[in-house]
């Protein structure tokens, strides 16, 4: 009876022990899918934080620009910080026809913008190469062959616009150091878009205004400030660009030839207000972290801002 009790007792421990091991699976189990379905919802949340700021995004530009002012009125630099339940968002928001869109490197017969490139290269103090390394691999053909080696197995390298400027980052030749230094300046949206001269920074417009001295440039910008181009010709008539109505000539005079000079910046360029915006946010909740960068459109009054593309990236 003894040793049979002992048994009993031994069984009964064992199971005791099993049983016991079977609770802290389980409760492990329950505590991993609880942590699990915590970061899920958290993760969601993010999410819905930066949906949030796109909104935002798309309200701030039909505001300001249904009002006639510019989507960064009343903020430095288009910048935005909210502290949110357990986190913070915060984002910016810029102009981009201001810019100089280097997709208007992709037409060659645009002299204009490749001697503007040039400019602005050189003011920035930049490789004047780096012109040629845009050219070749905006304007395709054989020159884009070269510039861009290829892959193994071979792909051809197809020139023309790009949609982003991620798709210009690894272009061999441009160094990290031109790349930094070019983003403050340029842009890449479609080539038909035109210069907003109410939002172009200094050095973009001196590119475009040779004739102008820097201190010239200078005070354009301070004016523009307290009283942005009203219209085209107001543009025109503040930097010089506006030509005065040329004298008649005697009926017996011979014709004038045409001066042959640098292109110019004229109306066909000119904008007054920006057409194309480009949104990033940061979303922090609790240690998840999420980004978004989208490039929107905006259409006119009464539309709301179209968004080209977006680039998320996920905890």
């Amino acid at each position: 009876m003894r040793r049979d009790g002992g048994f009993v007792l031994i069984n009964a421990l064992i199971l005791v022990a099993a049983l016991a091991a079977v609770s802290v699976y389980l409760l492990t189990r329950a505590e991993t899918g609880r942590v699990r379905l915590s970061d899920q919802r958290d993760a969601d949340q993010v999410m819905l934080i930066l949906d949030s700021f796109e909104a935002y995004a798309q309200s701030r530009v039909i505001e300001a620009l249904s009002g006639g002012g510019t989507a960064q009125e009343g903020q430095a630099d288009g910048a935005l910080s909210v502290p949110v339940a357990r986190g913070r968002v915060s984002g910016t928001l810029r102009e981009l026809d201001g810019l100089f869109n280097l997709n208007w490197l992709a037409n060659p017969t645009d002299e204009l913008a490749d001697v503007a490139f040039r400019r602005l290269l050189d003011r920035l103090a930049l490789p004047p190469d780096t012109a040629d390394l845009l050219v070749a691999r905006l304007a395709g053909g054989a020159a884009a062959q070269e510039a861009i080696p290829l892959s193994d197995p071979p792909v051809h390298p197809v020139g023309g616009p790009v949609p982003m400027m991620a798709l210009l980052r690894d272009l061999p030749g441009l160094s990290p150091r031109t790349r930094d230094a070019l983003v403050p300046f340029v842009t890449v949206i479609p080539g038909d878009s035109r210069l907003n001269v109410n939002a172009a920074p200094l050095d973009v417009l001196a590119a475009f205004l040779p004739e102008a001295t820097p201190g010239q440039i200078a005070q354009l910008v301070s004016s523009r400030a307290v009283e942005p181009f009203g219209d085209v010709n107001d543009f025109l008539l503040r930097t010089g660009l506006a030509e005065a109505p040329a004298m008649p000539l005697p009926p017996d005079s011979p014709p004038v030839p045409d001066a042959a000079g640098p292109p110019r910046l004229d109306e066909a360029r000119i904008a007054l207000q920006s057409r194309w915006f480009e949104a990033f946010a940061t979303a922090e909740l609790a240690d998840l972290q999420a980004t978004r960068l989208i490039q929107l459109e905006y259409r006119g009054p009464g539309e709301r801002p179209a968004i080209n593309w977006r680039i998320t990236t996920r905890p």
